[in-house]
């Protein structure tokens, strides 16, 4: 039997623009603001249970920030993925796939 040897992690880009956060996540943000005292794991199930029930209104409200931040997120990548900066990193990436195959 063949034993598969895992790879090093391709690096993180550092320079690729940051998801933005969903409805449900900005939703959080503002839950944990409002309720500091409450630990983590408290402060992620009462969130949820308060997700679930709340209104339409103001789910559509987080949803639809979201929505405008994910248009924006998705045009600043297209222009990323057109400039010279991700061909750089493209490249970098391309020639440590290309040593380890000669390694290999």
């Amino acid at each position: 039997a063949s034993v598969k040897v895992k790879g090093k992690k391709k690096p993180k880009d550092e320079n690729k623009p940051k998801r933005p956060l969903s409805g449900f996540f900005r939703f959080v943000r503002d839950f944990r603001k409002a309720n500091p005292q409450l630990k983590l794991t408290e402060v992620t199930k009462k969130a949820g249970a308060r997700w679930q029930v709340l209104d339409a209104a103001k789910k559509k409200e987080y949803m639809d920030a979201a929505t405008g931040e994910q248009a924006k997120y998705k045009e600043d990548l297209a222009n990323y993925k057109n400039s010279d900066v991700y061909e750089q990193y493209q490249e970098n990436g391309r020639s440590s796939e290309t040593a380890k195959a000669h390694r290999g």
